[in-house]
């Protein structure tokens, strides 16, 4: 009896609370960092960083394709040998077509990332920018602020139509009107690096600052389309990390004793990892959304240059393909990279099978919307009935409609017949009863 009452005497204080030494440290942005990573880590039954690249981001092709944005996060956080997983992209990327023209500008700057020159670059910046909506423009950005140059669009340029789309509210979006945290997050990402030498940027960015800490939830977290989220909160963190705005001490952006960190953690998993909504399951693109932004924290932390300032790149190396229609159709998806493309046309949809000027710039960006989820990391509803419009047309599209009428068609004569049948039944068995 006594022993026990000595060793709870060294476990608890004289107030009843547990000692500061074996109480619940604090989350840091190195601990959630560590958190996701371990977790990964030990699902894939490696021991370290440089075994998770090699034995499962560069396991396969298409888990160099789906694993992007943990091999440019694990990029710009440390010099890591990406040999074997560069050479699995870029195989993935000439063989599969990929729709969506913000995802081959973000393939393309992973690809700069991980320290290749592979013509897939040259093609998906001349190819896909501006064309499938805001997240083409804001990614195509990112790589002309790295020094990657594009013969259709300056950074100048690039800048002046991002500006150009910011709503009077001070936000961003991605159809519509309909104001959007994560939109506007991305795109303060991309315009950060032109916020202090350009006067027009500086004004934008104030007014979606004003937007974004308005639209804060007193968790300290950020909800998009009415959901609470951590990927919406994690974006926000980016951008200010990228202006270099201390997320965890203005205030601006602390409600309620809770800052952006705070609304991140709400959504931390017991194994580190994260979902979309609070008290949900594991997400994918909401653990790998926080990772980055993990990244961007500490590289802030330690005077690094933003997330998406690259330090590995290499614009003047970048190859450009030997035939233009062949390479370049590996980045546009089937298409010549500059077929029916000029300044004019930069908002319509460039796919193969689909002309220049079949659509109005309107249209394809609500084509982009699902595309660009892709990027975001959240599918959402844009409207209160829940409705996206498709991607592109795809040539199989009338062939569907012509067979959902036929089954519909189907659909309401059974009943008809059935009725029909009963009819005559009854009828022949009142005419037997008759005679």
């Amino acid at each position: 009896m006594r022993l026990c009452l000595c060793l709870l005497l060294v476990f608890l204080l004289p107030g009843g609370g547990i000692v500061p030494a074996l109480a619940e440290q604090p989350q840091t942005p190195q601990t959630v960092f560590n958190g996701i990573l371990n977790s990964k880590m030990s699902q894939a039954g490696v021991n370290n960083a440089q075994q998770f690249i090699e034995k499962h981001l560069a396991k396969s092709e298409k888990l160099a394709f789906e694993n992007t944005w943990y091999a440019l996060a694990l990029a710009q956080y440390q010099r890591f040998n990406f040999s074997a997983y560069r050479v699995n992209l870029e195989a993935y990327l000439a063989k599969n077509k990929v729709g969506a023209a913000a995802t081959r500008l973000k393939c393309a700057l992973v690809l700069a990332a991980t320290g290749s020159c592979n013509s897939y670059i040259y093609t998906a910046i001349n190819g896909s920018v501006g064309k499938q909506g805001l997240m083409s423009w804001v990614f195509g950005l990112h790589l002309l602020n790295n020094g990657y140059t594009c013969l259709q669009y300056t950074t100048q340029t690039v800048v002046a139509k991002l500006l150009s789309l910011q709503l009077p509210g001070g936000a961003w979006c991605i159809i519509g009107k309909t104001p959007d945290v994560d939109s506007t997050a991305m795109v303060l990402q991309a315009l950060a690096p032109h916020y202090q030498n350009n006067a027009a940027v500086k004004a934008a960015v104030n007014n979606a600052l004003l937007y974004l800490s308005k639209a804060q939830l007193q968790g300290g977290d950020y909800s998009s389309y009415s959901v609470p989220n951590a990927e919406s909160t994690a974006q926000v963190l980016l951008a200010l990390l990228a202006l270099n705005i201390n997320p965890f001490t203005d205030s601006r952006f602390i409600k309620n004793g809770n800052n952006l960190l705070s609304g991140i953690l709400k959504y931390q998993l017991k194994n580190g990892l994260f979902s979309h909504k609070k008290d949900g399951e594991y997400n994918g693109m909401a653990t790998e959304q926080v990772f980055y932004t993990m990244v961007a924290a500490l590289r802030w932390q330690n005077g690094q240059s933003g997330f998406y300032l690259l330090d590995v790149k290499n614009p003047a190396g970048v190859q450009k393909p030997a035939q233009a229609g062949s390479a370049a159709g590996s980045a546009t998806g089937g298409a010549p990279a500059f077929s029916g493309s000029s300044a004019g046309k930069s908002g319509l949809n460039s796919k193969a099978g689909q002309s220049a000027g079949t659509k109005a710039q309107s249209n394809a960006q609500l084509g982009s919307s699902t595309a660009e989820s892709l990027v975001t990391g959240q599918f959402k509803s844009p409207n209160a009935g829940g409705e996206l419009a498709g991607q592109e047309l795809s040539s199989s599209t009338e062939l569907t409609q012509t067979s959902a009428k036929k089954i519909k068609l189907l659909w309401f004569s059974v009943p008809v017949v059935a009725v029909a049948a009963l009819l005559a039944f009854y009828y022949l068995k009142l005419k037997k009863r008759q005679k």
